[in-house]
């Protein structure tokens, strides 16, 4: 939970003032003591990322496919297990802010990282929300478990 405070009383009567705050909560999907924007797990396909490199987006999984880009999309609502143990549960498309379009370490700024979805897969995250652009689908951890490179993915 974010208590942020309202930033017209803060300019009008300084920051030392005992202002009226708004409350915003954040990481709905994670486990009790933990902080995420979202859920605990960001990932995405090869197939979405199209030769872009993932430092760019920032996952925590990227699956190799050869299908089609943005397949993640149909996978909401599904469960996914990773190697022996890991099982997730696939709970909402991922909205795309500007941060990729940044520099990140070696990576140069790049316009093309928020325009490719915005113009290719613009879709309703969640219920209510309106179509934003969307890279990968965030996950919520049902059963933990360690990854490694090469694991079986099966997708239920």
């Amino acid at each position: 939970m974010l208590l942020r405070s309202v930033p017209e009383q803060v300019l009008a009567d300084g920051i030392e003032a005992e202002v009226e705050y708004t409350v915003q909560d954040f990481g709905k999907a994670a486990a009790p003591g933990s902080f995420f924007d979202f859920a605990p797990l960001h990932l995405v396909t090869t197939a979405t990322l199209a030769g872009a490199p993932a430092a760019r987006y920032r996952p925590n999984l990227v699956l190799e496919t050869d299908g089609e880009p943005f397949a993640e999309n149909d996978w909401v609502g599904r469960e996914l297990t990773v190697g022996a143990d890991l099982r997730l549960r696939l709970i909402a498309a991922s909205p795309r802010c500007a941060v990729p379009t940044l520099a990140h370490g070696e990576l140069p700024a790049d316009p093309e990282a928020l325009r490719r979805p915005a113009r290719l897969n613009r879709v309703v995250p969640l219920p209510g929300m309106d179509p934003l652009p969307c890279l990968g689908v965030y996950a919520q951890i049902l059963a933990p478990g360690t990854v490694e490179a090469g694991d079986e993915v099966e997708l239920h």
